[in-house]
């Protein structure tokens, strides 16, 4: 379906690239225990990571709402696009993975032309090549 992640270290060196060190960053997944190689690899960049684990997914979904500074978020997790849309984060930034994989279920490229003006400058998108493509 086109679900895929960056890899940890395109993740904390592209993905997260405009924040400085001690910077924090908190991580919701559904399965915590799959994301120490990510909090490593943000961690060798100065930033300050705490995992968001044993909540329930109504919990997540509030504690992402209640995010003020900024969300980064997967484009195609409806989950945290409503939560970038109906949250207080200032900046909200949704990514997409460009892959052999995505192009073979679609559109790589998740992308909304919001016409509120309030979403629009709010909310970008952004495109990552994963390492897969790259080595093509």
């Amino acid at each position: 379906m086109g679900f895929e992640e960056l890899s940890p270290n395109k993740t904390a060196s592209e993905l997260f690239s405009h924040l400085q060190a001690g910077d924090k960053v908190a991580i919701t997944s559904r399965m915590p225990e799959s994301v120490g190689e990510y909090v490593a690899a943000l961690e060798a960049r100065g930033l300050v990571v705490r995992v968001i684990k044993e909540q329930s997914q109504g919990a997540d979904f509030c504690f992402l709402l209640k995010a003020q500074k900024e969300l980064i978020a997967p484009a195609r997790s409806t989950f945290s696009s409503w939560a970038g849309m109906l949250g207080d984060a200032k900046k909200v930034t949704l990514y997409s993975v460009d892959s052999p994989h995505t192009r073979k279920s679609g559109d790589p490229f998740v992308n909304y032309n919001y016409t509120n003006e309030k979403l629009r400058s709010r909310i970008s998108f952004q495109l990552f090549m994963s390492e897969a493509s790259e080595r093509k």
